[in-house]
């Protein structure tokens, strides 16, 4: 989750400086830029791939442990 909310304030700090034309981007272009935010999403698709996989697993193991409770 600290990853997800991490490539959320990236990608928010990326487009604020784009939108504004801040020098600090200069070197990479608007093309570096793009390739730039293009990275973010890949990283917040990931994050959110791998958080719900997570969850299921959690999910698969608390009921294996309730259902071993029951028995």
């Amino acid at each position: 989750m600290e990853t997800m909310l991490g490539a959320d304030k990236a990608e928010a700090f990326l487009r604020e400086k784009v939108s504004v034309g801040n020098p600090e981007l200069a070197d990479f272009g608007w093309h570096g830029a793009w390739l730039t935010a293009q990275e973010l999403l890949l990283i917040r698709e990931r994050t959110q791939s791998d958080l719900l996989a997570h969850r299921r697993r959690q999910k698969r193991e608390l009921e294996a442990f309730l259902s071993a409770q029951q028995a």
